[in-house]
């Protein structure tokens, strides 16, 4: 009775309660047993609501991974033939992730010209790798990404962060699917470049740095006004005085950060 517990009830008679609906069924009268067979059929043929709709949801949670995995092998098809049939190349961006738990992610995105000169950006592959950041792990998610897209002779630039070099891209697992420098455009020489948005953090970065004590004397003098209601009013007095036009109050800026 797995599935049932036995309950007493009036005239010396037992009913049988299913765990899951709890609905109840005639089980012994008395001396006389009524049976199991009824039971079996609530729970073996589905007659349990609890069990239909455990049922349902699971039917419903297959077919929507099925259904997805049709349209992700439809969609993949389709930019497939894209790629067979564009007069132009794939440029790839990687990114790379690494979380709190240490699990490393690497993410390839293509980037294509149509036929009609239409600018398309297709997320390509998604991986969880052991080490984002080396060498054979990077190598051979790009390595993956131009077997499983057949884009070796479609390949223009990979585009690389901070936490990349070019000696990670011509490493010796991906070596072999870039050994035809016929296929690249220029023999290579523009193969790898570099995200201008990094280029321009790390140039940021440099001023920055370049201006620290700058910062560090406007964040004290910041610090000093607004201790004090009398000193953040005579500042404002003073700002008017001198006629400097400004809609904005002082304020400290979150996490000891300069907003620049």
């Amino acid at each position: 009775m797995e599935h049932f517990t036995i309950e007493a009830v009036a005239g010396g008679c037992t009913r049988a309660c299913c765990k899951l609906c709890k609905q109840t069924f005639a089980y012994s009268s008395g001396s006389k047993i009524a049976g199991t067979s009824h039971l079996k059929r609530h729970i073996a043929l589905g007659s349990c609501p609890k069990i239909k709709n455990q049922e349902k949801k699971m039917l419903a949670l297959t077919s929507g991974r099925q259904l997805r995995i049709s349209i992700y092998q439809k969609e993949k098809q389709s930019l497939m033939q894209v790629f067979g049939t564009m007069p132009g190349r794939v440029s790839l961006t990687i990114g790379l992730w690494t979380t709190s738990q240490t699990l490393g992610y690497v993410c390839l995105t293509g980037q294509f010209i149509d036929s009609d000169w239409r600018l398309h950006r297709r997320m390509l592959n998604f991986m969880m790798v052991s080490s984002p950041h080396s060498e054979n792990a990077l190598s051979e998610a790009i390595g993956v990404s131009l077997s499983d897209w057949s884009m070796k002779s479609k390949l223009f630039t990979i585009t690389l962060d901070n936490n990349c070099s070019s000696h990670d891209i011509y490493s010796a697992n991906l070596r072999d699917h870039l050994s035809n420098k016929n296929t690249l455009m220029l023999k290579g020489q523009l193969f790898v470049v570099r995200c201008y948005a990094h280029i321009l953090n790390v140039v940021a970065q440099d001023v920055i740095a370049s201006i620290h004590g700058i910062i560090y004397n406007i964040r004290e003098s910041v610090k000093f006004i607004k201790a004090s209601p009398a000193r953040e009013e005579n500042f404002a007095e003073i700002a008017l005085q001198l006629e400097i036009p400004s809609t904005k109050t002082l304020s400290l800026d979150a996490g000891g950060r300069l907003g620049i």
